[in-house]
């Protein structure tokens, strides 16, 4: 009997004891630690627990301490990058010294035409056959970056006063790439013939095939040739088309000459390029303070941004307009289109790293490609800061007139073949 009884009390006291074991842990859970129970207890029923001693490292001072040491980290490692980067390469982008003489990386006209001939099909992989900035600051193109692309080209015409040009007029195309922008200004214009030029025999060959796929190869051509040295004689063009191209080349004045020289009397010059920040004085008469130097922290993100695209030294807007001027053209628009552009690079960051086709880009590319990847941080920073601008100069040749003698007819083609863009 006695036997019988335990055996059927034992579920329960099997349970009892696991309630037991259960009660016992929650206590030790929710007891605070030995060295808080050896704190005194403040007076008064109810009153609180003293807390404990926060560490050291959570202490006001101590974040005033991490944070210098954050900022001595960042300065030292920008000023031995500056040194280091001034040891590579002279103002004009030339590698200098012992690298020089070793060959390692070559003149910079043939560091850019090497850079996109190993890039140019991973971008037009994710990004199509555009390779500029779009701006985003208008309903139609904040979520759409073809949109926002095609938005750059013809805001850019409409600065320039372009709205017709006649037929047989001819366009020269600085910098084409893979011709998304000739393609684009012939398209808009009929009866123009537009050239473009490039220095990656890449994308002069890519440039004719798309070309000749859209069946443009009669109005678009793409060849490979220096804009400091441009194989065409005086007075060629009737406007002249640098889109983020100016920036690549080490001599700005050298490169408005040459643009002048090939312009027609009364042609016009359109121009977007990336720059750094005015620091010079104003011009005489001009209003405003002289503005700031560039900090330690601008040149360093400024270099970052020179070194990984292939840059010489950027130019500030100002630079622009007086090489023009210096070249006898007159200058009749400038404008900042920074902060219009500014979510662009979010969105390539974006299309690199959580994309399929970026993915896929970033495996066939190598750690090139990722590099220049992870150096678009420094275009969005060299944004905040206020030390990269994107600027826009508008300059004509004295002597006739372009933009204004088209045909009725022409000007409504035009317009209908850009709205299929």
């Amino acid at each position: 009997m006695a036997i019988a009884f335990a055996v059927a009390a034992s579920p329960t006291l099997l349970a009892d004891r696991r309630r037991g074991w259960v009660r016992g842990a929650a206590r030790a859970a929710l007891s605070p630690p030995p060295c808080a129970r050896a704190l005194p207890r403040p007076s008064g029923a109810g009153a609180p627990r003293a807390a404990l001693p926060s560490p050291p490292w959570r202490s006001p001072a101590a974040a005033v301490v991490l944070r210098l040491a954050a900022r001595v980290s960042r300065l030292t490692r920008a000023r031995v990058y500056l040194a280091r980067s001034a040891r590579r390469r002279d103002e004009a982008g030339n590698v200098v010294g012992a690298l020089a003489v070793a060959g390692e990386a070559g003149e910079l006209k043939k560091d850019i035409g090497d850079f996109y001939d190993e890039r140019s099909a991973a971008w037009e992989s994710v990004w199509g056959e555009h390779m500029h900035h779009g701006l985003y600051d208008t309903p139609a193109t904040a979520d759409d970056d073809y949109a926002a692309q095609v938005e750059t080209m013809r805001r850019l015409l409409r600065a320039g006063g372009v709205d017709t040009l006649p037929a047989g007029a001819a366009i020269l195309d600085v910098g084409c790439g893979i011709g998304g922008a000739s393609r684009f200004l012939a398209n808009r214009f009929r009866g123009v013939t537009v050239q473009g030029v490039t220095l990656s025999p890449a994308q002069a060959a890519r440039a004719a095939e798309i070309t000749r796929l859209f069946g443009q190869s009669d109005s678009v051509t793409t060849s490979v040739a220096d804009a400091l040295a441009l194989p065409y004689p005086d007075d060629s063009f009737d406007l002249v088309w640098s889109l983020e191209s100016a920036e690549h080349m080490p001599n700005k004045p050298a490169l408005l000459a040459e643009l002048g020289r090939v312009l027609k009397p009364g042609g016009r010059l359109l121009m977007l390029a990336w720059c750094e920040r005015e620091t010079a004085a104003p011009a005489a008469g001009g209003d405003g303070a002289p503005a700031a130097p560039l900090s330690l922290d601008e040149r360093y993100v400024l270099a970052r941004i020179r070194d990984e695209y292939c840059l010489p030294r950027l130019a500030a807007p100002s630079e622009y307009v007086a090489a023009a001027a210096a070249a006898g053209l007159s200058v009749s628009t400038t404008d900042d289109w920074t902060e219009a552009a500014a979510p662009f690079w979010g969105r390539v960051a974006r299309s690199a790293w959580r994309s399929p086709a970026g993915w896929a880009a970033l495996r066939r590319g190598g750690l090139r490609l990722a590099r220049s990847a992870v150096a678009v941080k420094y275009v969005q920073e060299g944004i905040r800061r206020g030390a990269f601008r994107l600027a826009v100069m508008v300059a004509t040749k004295p002597g006739g007139g372009v933009g204004n003698g088209a045909p009725a007819g022409a000007t409504a083609v035009g317009v209908a073949r850009e709205a299929t863009q």
